[in-house]
């Protein structure tokens, strides 16, 4: 990762950063951004894991956990 993703932030430190993104699942149209798009972005940065939270208790998918492996999630 470049020093300008988090500027001050040590390198060793950035290598344990865990990605939380919170998905919106009030409207379609931003459940798809936070997943499809949010997803394609980290897997294009390389961000090691990454955790999809979604807000509904009674959502199967409450928490996502995505591990970059080989190149992909």
């Amino acid at each position: 990762m470049s020093s300008a993703w988090l500027p001050g932030v040590s390198k060793d430190f950035r290598r344990e950063l865990l990605v939380l993104e919170v998905v919106s699942t009030h409207e379609r149209r931003k459940e798809l951004k936070d997943t499809c798009f949010q997803r394609d972005l980290n897997e294009y940065n390389k961000v090691p894991e990454f955790v999809m939270a979604f807000p509904e208790l009674d959502d199967a998918r409450a928490l996502i956990v995505c591990r970059f492996v080989a190149g992909a999630y």
